[in-house]
């Protein structure tokens, strides 16, 4: 019996949603008065002098940081469940998500603290990086196992591919016995893989192109991020992964938006620290979906884990509720941000100017 077979008979008999929603508002409640007990005393003793940028954006921050604190909570629920159920401690997929998952974290806490210290290039790129990885994670999380198999035997591939090209550059770089040993058996598990695969496993995205072509079965030619992007619905965020991405590559562009005014991307509110908000809180609320995801698909479920799993699925989603409230509040305080030349305060009005 699957998840979605054994699930699908509780949720027809019962709405869930107006438990989901108290829920969600004791979550929040909870983990912003740990909050205050956990990190008030060290912001106190924070001598930071913010600039009036800054010092605009700080509630904004604050929304971040609960963000990634719930983020957190879901993520130690999800794993501390998954060691004591069976069908999730041997499951594949849930394994490897898991470690994308914990990277995700990792980056929002970059993020979080480039912009608490004003840089902005440096939020952007780092939260470029975010996306793209919470974009793979929930392609893998949608997939089947075999996609998983195939992602981590395409590191072979790519290791082989980076090899090959620092020949062309570097002839003598396998001289040695053992450089020479190392690469001959790189070359000997990549031909293993190819032969397995097939030609079309070469490239960037080669791991995906069997999962990908289950949803784009016209598509023709290679695949890129956009293609992967577009299957798991994120293409509406593409525009803010484009300008974050001139902080990663030194175009034209990079010199514009970064140290000229930039009336299209004024007109459009993407100013000051809107758009690593934007993806790192998209990032995380999407990884959150993704961890949700792999409960969905779960092929199989020993006798008598329906139950603990369906409870891990509740509270999974019960931490999406709670995501989605202070999104939605995040989202209305960084319009007035960007809106007022004043700081704002937690009641999401612009301060008093004294």
């Amino acid at each position: 019996m699957s998840f979605q077979e054994g699930h699908s008979k509780h949720d027809a008999t019962f709405d869930h949603q107006e438990i989901l929603a108290s829920s969600a508002e004791i979550l929040i409640a909870n983990l912003a008065a740990r909050r205050e007990v956990e990190f008030g005393a060290e912001i106190k003793r924070r001598k930071v002098h913010y600039s009036a940028r800054l010092e605009k954006w700080r509630v904004g921050f604050d929304f971040c940081e609960l963000s990634l604190q719930l983020t957190r909570s879901a993520t130690r629920l999800f794993y501390k469940q998954a060691l004591l159920i069976p069908s999730l401690r041997l499951n594949a997929k849930s394994i490897h998500v898991g470690v994308i998952q914990k990277k995700i974290i990792e980056l929002a806490e970059e993020v979080l603290l480039l912009m608490r210290h004003g840089y902005l290039s440096g939020a952007q790129s780092r939260a470029r990086t975010i996306y793209e990885t919470s974009i793979i994670m929930r392609f893998l999380a949608a997939s089947d196992d075999e996609t998983t198999y195939r992602y981590l035997d395409h590191s072979t591939v790519k290791a082989f591919e980076d090899a090959a090209a620092r020949l062309v550059v570097e002839p003598n770089h396998i001289e040695s016995p053992q450089c020479a040993s190392e690469y001959r058996q790189l070359k000997v598990e990549y031909e293993k893989l190819i032969t397995k695969y097939g030609e079309e496993f070469k490239g960037g995205y080669g791991w995906a192109r069997t999962a990908l072509l289950r949803n784009l079965p016209d598509h023709k030619g290679r695949i890129t991020f956009a293609h992967i992007e577009a299957v798991v619905g994120g293409a509406h965020f593409n525009q803010l992964f484009r300008i974050a991405s001139h902080s990663v590559h030194m175009t034209p562009m990079t010199f514009k938006t970064e140290y000229l005014s930039q009336p299209l991307l004024k007109k459009r509110g993407l100013i000051g620290f809107s758009i690593p908000f934007h993806l790192s809180l998209t990032s995380l609320l999407a990884s959150l979906s993704s961890l949700t995801m792999v409960l969905e698909l779960l092929p199989s479920i020993a006798d008598g884990e329906l139950r603990e799993i369906e409870d891990l699925y509740f509270e999974m989603r019960v931490h999406i509720a709670a995501f989605n409230i202070i999104y939605e509040k995040a989202i209305k305080t960084v319009l007035l941000i960007e809106k007022s030349d004043l700081p704002v305060t937690a009641s999401g009005r612009a301060a008093e100017e004294k």
